[in-house]
């Protein structure tokens, strides 16, 4: 069983749960046992070690955070929040290039959340994912160097649902466009419901999309290999951060009016 990030790091798993249970508010010893699930005699060199180190206080039986405790703990949440995602990520996302990612959202990636990734079913590679896909309701949002053979079919069908859809493509997709489905494509830059965008430099992804309630990444191997996995990600913050991920690459982007 891989070890957490935080033992690695020499932060005992008992002291951080200790601190924010305290971080709720003050707690009786009894209360902080039955809550940590540990014996007394585990418990009390942690209490010592955090009082002496001017984190925790005991008044009457009763133990807070300090000031500088409240500060700590404060400081240590989105710490443990980061190194719970990087945890929880690196199982699936340690192979891949993420060079793409401006350096700012790359330090706020944690902010996603719980990530999922799903193999789609061989007679399923060349199409939408469903499942993905029923999460547009207003909006449809994708960066991308492919396009599904389908991808005409369920544009359509997205944009007779009242559904914008802003699409970003590289130099190397516009050419394939132009001389492989031009009469859609055409529709699609010419469609009010629609926007396109031509962003100038190589795209280093397979595919980003936003949807109202999701976000989803196909991505390039650090040794230019591909596979066919969707990494998700479904809550309001992650799609916070998408759409500030597809913003970055619109504003470097032109809009495509006429081909």
């Amino acid at each position: 069983m891989k070890t957490p990030l935080f033992e690695l790091l020499g932060i005992s798993e008992e002291k951080k749960d200790l601190l924010l249970l305290l971080y709720e508010g003050s707690k009786e010893k009894e209360s902080i046992l039955l809550s940590m699930g540990i014996s007394r005699q585990a418990l009390v060199p942690h209490i010592r070690s955090l009082e002496e180190n001017g984190l925790i206080t005991d008044q009457d039986g009763v133990y807070k955070l300090t000031g500088m405790g409240k500060i700590t703990v404060s400081e240590m949440i989105p710490f443990l929040e980061t190194l719970s995602f990087i945890d929880n990520a690196s199982d699936f996302l340690g192979d891949y290039k993420l060079d793409f990612i401006p350096s700012d959202l790359l330090e706020r990636f944690h902010e996603i959340g719980v990530l999922n990734a799903k193999e789609p079913r061989l007679s399923e590679i060349h199409e939408p994912d469903k499942e993905f896909m029923s999460t547009v309701s207003t909006s449809f949002s994708v960066i991308t160097t492919f396009l599904y053979p389908t991808f005409n079919e369920f544009t359509l069908e997205l944009m007779d649902r009242g559904v914008h859809i802003s699409v970003i493509i590289d130099q190397a997709m516009l050419g394939k466009m132009k001389r492989d489905r031009y009469v859609d494509f055409k529709r699609l830059v010419e469609d009010e419901r629609s926007s396109v965008y031509l962003y100038p430099e190589s795209i280093d992804f397979v595919s980003f999309s936003v949807t109202d309630s999701c976000i989803m990444f196909r991505l390039f191997k650090k040794d230019d290999g591909f596979d066919n996995k969707l990494i998700t990600a479904c809550n309001d913050k992650a799609v916070k951060w998408g759409r500030e991920l597809f913003e970055y690459y619109r504003k470097r982007s032109k809009k495509l009016d006429k081909i």
